[in-house]
């Protein structure tokens, strides 16, 4: 691991301590009968835990006296993509229930999959194509979840 890897699982291992500390609040329950905090407060718990031997390793890899030296955590990130990213998912969700999810999904992750890494215009088609048609038939096939099927016409 490399010494930048500790910010951000710190970061994570505190936001999974918040979530595990307000589930408990809210009643974890008992097995057969769970409260509606259990759910989160295991996920808070996995983030806690798999977040310790980032934090562990990256200590060790740090050699002796680097601490709080050396590069910036944010050397090295294209923040123009990051920035892309996030509007793309922002986007996502202001056309979803105009486009419709089908449409709005394919849309996107033909955005994503040219914004983070270039790919052959076949590749990101095929991509997304299957990773929508894949979504959709586990979530409204198989798990008959209620998408937004509306298109532009439709309004």
């Amino acid at each position: 691991m490399k010494r930048n890897d500790l910010i951000p699982a710190l970061i994570i291992a505190l936001f999974g301590a918040v979530v595990a500390v307000v589930s408990y609040i809210l009643g974890l329950g008992s097995l057969r009968v769970p409260g509606p905090g259990m759910a989160p407060f295991l996920i808070g718990t996995l983030l806690v835990l798999s977040s310790l031997p980032v934090v562990v390793s990256a200590f060790l890899a740090a050699p002796a006296g680097s601490i709080g030296s050396g590069t910036s955590p944010w050397h090295g990130i294209n923040l123009r993509k990051i920035g892309l990213c996030l509007l793309t998912l922002l986007g996502f969700g202001v056309i979803l229930e105009y486009a419709g999810f089908v449409l709005s999904a394919l849309l996107c992750l033909i955005c994503l999959f040219r914004i983070v890494e270039k790919q052959k215009w076949k590749t990101i088609l095929l991509a997304s194509f299957l990773t929508v048609l894949v979504s959709y038939v586990l979530f409204v096939v198989i798990l008959e979840v209620e998408l937004p099927v509306k298109l532009f016409w439709k309004i």
